[in-house]
């Protein structure tokens, strides 16, 4: 049986896996500040939450069909320990990842653009290598 830690990791994991194949009906709050999608009998809310340290968090909150919370996390809940269906360093870039491309989608941002660049006869830039930083040959400019 799985504990609950390894249950909410899955369910943050999936709801990032499902947002990036544009599977999930996300919306847009009122204010824009957070996004909801209904799943089943159930609605899941992504929001920034204000941390009592000055840092954001990032917050999942779970609502039953009545409309009622019936559960709620932040990524804080996952401190050290690293997502293993979506390649990120830590719980927090992978959901504020999520959390900016359920508002993209839900915003019609996304659409907007691959339309515009459709009309243009343009595509998305994807870097095929990544190019090192400045620091990446200084061992060879120092002499020893």
């Amino acid at each position: 049986m799985s504990t609950t830690t390894e249950k909410l990791r899955g369910l943050v994991e999936f709801l990032y896996l499902k947002t990036e194949e544009s599977a999930l009906d996300w919306n847009l709050s009122s204010d824009r500040q957070s996004v909801w999608s209904p799943i089943g009998d159930y609605r899941i809310e992504l929001s920034e939450d204000q941390a009592e340290s000055f840092e954001k968090d990032v917050r999942v909150t779970v609502f039953n069909k009545d409309g009622d919370q019936i559960d709620t996390f932040t990524d804080t809940y996952f401190s050290g320990m690293i997502p293993t269906k979506a390649k990120f360093n830590t719980y927090y870039l992978l959901m504020s990842t999520n959390l900016e491309t359920a508002k993209r989608q839900a915003s019609g941002a996304d659409a907007a653009i691959e339309k515009i660049l459709n009309s243009l006869g343009g595509s998305a830039i994807i870097e095929r290598s990544t190019r090192g930083g400045f620091s990446d040959d200084l061992d060879d400019d120092v002499p020893f």
